[in-house]
């Protein structure tokens, strides 16, 4: 959002109204998480989908102030889609194995790690921004956004070596 409304200078409510396909992406996709990590397993989702994440993350870098209402819906939506996946996958690999004495210990320790990675997340996103705009200066803005979007896309993607730790057969 900060993208649409800084570089592109969107009013508040419109690129609000643009994260609903973000947020349809995320709950209509619930329903098919746990049969895709039965099919597929936990490594291969999360390693997958990860790619997926950056990958759709570096694609914001392809939106323009020009393009089309209904292409920047569909990005959000699959970008809310992918992002449940990539969460849901991820915490109940975590919590899963847990007892019932340690599920409400291991569930805060996870929220606080996931809160931790957004916040560092948000902190890498605001440094790669500012060193981007000095670089291309001001007037390029979007440029800045764009250049940002692609490293964090290209980070995320790394970030998949650490799924192919996941043994092939952990089971669901």
């Amino acid at each position: 959002p900060l993208m649409l409304q800084v570089a592109f200078g969107f009013e508040p409510f419109y690129t609000g109204l643009l994260m609903i396909p973000l947020v349809l992406g995320s709950l209509f996709s619930k329903p098919i998480i746990r049969p895709i990590i039965q099919k597929f397993g936990y490594r291969h989702v999360l390693l997958t989908n990860t790619i997926l994440v950056g990958a759709c993350i570096a694609s914001f870098a392809l939106m323009t102030a020009e393009t089309p209402i209904w292409l920047r819906a569909i990005h959000f939506f699959i970008f809310g889609t992918l992002n449940s996946i990539q969460f849901v996958s991820m915490n109940t690999l975590t919590l899963k194995d847990l007892s019932q004495h340690d599920a409400s210990s291991g569930n805060s320790f996870l929220s606080m790690i996931m809160m931790l990675s957004m916040s560092i997340g948000v902190a890498l996103a605001g440094t790669l921004i500012n060193f981007f705009t000095q670089y291309f200066g001001t007037q390029h803005l979007t440029t800045a956004f764009h250049a940002s979007l692609i490293c964090l896309g290209c980070i995320n993607i790394i970030t998949a070596l650490v799924f192919s730790r996941i043994p092939p057969n952990t089971p669901v």
